[in-house]
């Protein structure tokens, strides 16, 4: 089924509606910027239509609020001059509206790249900025036939990860309705400064591999009696979602990977953690990419029987927390740089396991109700998964794997068991 064609009513550059004071032209990134690559981060969110409503916020109130977000995100207005620095030059941030007739139901049953198409610009999730004056963020409002809607952002990762992310959209959706919060916070380079050299090379690149995408969901029954069958097997009593998700997921793709004879242990499990609350409890707003990193070695299969499996990650973190919590603040940046330093530049029998559970998706209300589906854009590298929460209690996990792999991961015996496969997007 062709993609169904979609009619585009408006493209804006918007602008803060504040200007960037001169002193603030010139934004510094920090180090972990610099390792990241410049490549969108998409997420879309689905709304649907609200015969309640009596006012929904019209196209004017997005516009006047996205304006008001970028005096406050100023950075996502600018260009960016080199790996080292954001000429913050209030050139804006493009969004745009569109319509399609086809109905939210209709479009969230097509393929993963189908719908992507549909609801992001011109194929943007994990695109590269093709000039240097790209839009640092752009936004998409999209209509469906229904009344529905869906708003999809894509944020360049250059400037931040997915905290960054979602507190954009949180932020922006607060402007929206007419709610304070606490603006975010610009001062990574401070807290970690960057190298001298504008030229420090991508650590963390997303490179584009032949895959398939398969939404999976974890309802939250399952997920109750998976953490009291965890705790009746092992010492962990209180096994985070996070944790078993991801732990079910990298032993059935191991599983799969054994059956079709395409790799086999050991291998190491890679698990980006938000770094924000090992550096202070209060920057949960910081702007930027803050993130380290656990990564999980799994010698035979043994290590991939799910008690196991979650020890295992739940000791690497436990370590990681504590060898940063005894670090004096001004000692983090070095202890950062010797840990990235180190990691391993051969990423063929690494798998990426990416979290955004308990960041609050399912709140972020611009006045058209809360939203029935979230997505994170799938990564075009194969052998990651990126799970969020799902609604009442459950979880979400995009698999990007090999298409041939794909099919015998889908018949591994625990995804059958615990997980139900969600067509569409």
């Amino acid at each position: 089924m062709d993609a169904p064609k979609l009619q585009l009513l408006s493209e804006k550059i918007i602008t803060p509606s504040t200007p960037t004071p001169h002193h603030l032209r010139q934004y510094n990134i920090s180090y972990m910027d610099q390792l990241l690559c410049r490549k969108y981060i998409p997420m879309t969110l689905f709304y649907p239509h609200n015969e309640k409503q009596i006012s929904p916020p019209s196209s004017t109130t997005l516009e006047k609020s996205f304006s008001d977000l970028l005096s406050l995100y100023y950075p996502y207005a600018g260009r960016i001059v080199d790996n080292k620095v954001v000429d913050c030059n209030d050139k804006g941030a493009i969004l745009s509206e569109a319509r399609i007739m086809s109905t939210m139901s209709d479009i969230l049953k097509q393929p993963f790249s189908k719908v992507q198409r549909t609801v992001f610009q011109n194929d943007l999730p994990w695109s590269e900025p093709r000039l240097e004056h790209d839009s640092l963020a752009i936004a998409r409002l999209t209509h469906f036939g229904c009344g529905g809607k869906s708003l999809s952002l894509c944020l360049t990762h250059k400037l931040g990860d997915s905290n960054t992310l979602c507190n954009f959209l949180l932020h922006w959706s607060a402007l929206a309705r007419g709610i304070s919060f606490p603006p975010p916070q610009l001062i990574g380079s401070t807290l970690l400064p960057p190298n001298d050299d504008p030229f420090t090379p991508y650590m963390f690149e997303v490179k584009n591999q032949p895959h398939t995408t398969r939404r999976l969901h974890f309802d939250g029954a399952t997920i109750d009696h998976l953490v009291d069958l965890i705790a009746s097997q092992s010492d962990i009593k209180n096994a985070t979602k996070a944790e078993i998700v991801t732990s079910i997921l990298n032993s059935a793709l191991a599983r799969a990977e054994s059956k079709m004879k395409t790799s086999s242990s050991p291998f190491m499990i890679y698990i980006p953690l938000n770094f924000r609350k090992l550096i202070s409890p209060n920057l949960s707003n910081l702007m930027g990419n803050f993130l380290s990193f656990l990564l999980v070695h799994i010698k035979d299969e043994n290590d991939l029987k799910l008690p196991t499996l979650i020890s295992k990650i739940r000791t690497e973190k436990i370590r990681h927390f504590k060898k940063y919590k005894r670090l004096d603040k001004e000692d983090i940046p070095s202890a950062i740089r010797a840990e990235t330093g180190s990691f391993p530049t051969e990423f063929a029998d690494m798998r990426l396991s990416t979290s955004l559970c308990d960041y609050p998706l399912y709140d972020i209300d611009f006045g058209w109700g809360k939203p029935t589906k979230v997505s994170f854009g799938a990564l075009p590298t194969r052998n990651t998964f990126g799970i969020f929460d799902g609604p009442n209690g459950g979880v979400v996990a995009l698999a990007v794997l090999d298409e041939k792999i794909m099919q015998e991961f889908l018949r591994d015996e625990q995804i059958l068991e615990y997980a139900c496969l969600q067509p569409g997007y």
